[in-house]
């Protein structure tokens, strides 16, 4: 697998996740997503249903621009302090 596809991967695995403490688990192990994570998800927002099938545009464009605005967060003040401003 190239470092590409475990990238997208990874933020697939960030993005679906059940909880935020579960999202958060997934960034702690694939760090890159803070630098490229928002781009990725600015990409996706083009399509958001089709990038998060089983959505509807509406439920995907939210759940987009919440995870793309905690990875703003983590840039700005860091993981753990981002993440403990969220709530699910």
């Amino acid at each position: 697998m190239t470092p590409p596809e475990q990238t997208m991967r990874a933020m697939m695995r960030f993005l679906m996740a059940s909880t935020w403490d579960d999202s958060r688990r997934v960034l702690n192990a694939h760090p890159e997503l803070i630098n490229v994570g928002a781009e990725l998800i600015d990409v996706m927002l083009t399509d958001p249903a089709g990038a998060l099938r089983g959505l509807t545009r509406s439920e995907a464009e939210t759940a987009l621009n919440e995870h793309r605005a905690v990875l703003m967060r983590c840039q700005q003040v860091g993981v753990a302090r981002a993440f403990a401003e969220t709530s699910r």
